[in-house]
């Protein structure tokens, strides 16, 4: 499924399957992480060219 979305330009529809997972495996544990990792895409343009379709990842992190 990730192989299949990455290949047709959803990068980030495969990214928030991974996020979630990571959130419901691992509850709080990497928030910080997740968040850091985020908030870096835009300025990162292997990650810009990857992605085919036009949208954003918006994630609501709970931070204790």
């Amino acid at each position: 499924m990730q192989t299949d979305l990455v290949n047709s330009g959803r990068i980030d529809a495969a990214m928030m399957n991974d996020i979630n997972d990571v959130l419901t495996r691992f509850p709080g544990k990497y928030n910080n992480a997740i968040g850091d990792m985020i908030g870096g895409l835009n300025g990162n343009a292997q990650y810009q060219a990857l992605r085919g379709v036009s949208q954003q990842v918006h994630v609501q992190l709970t931070l204790w």
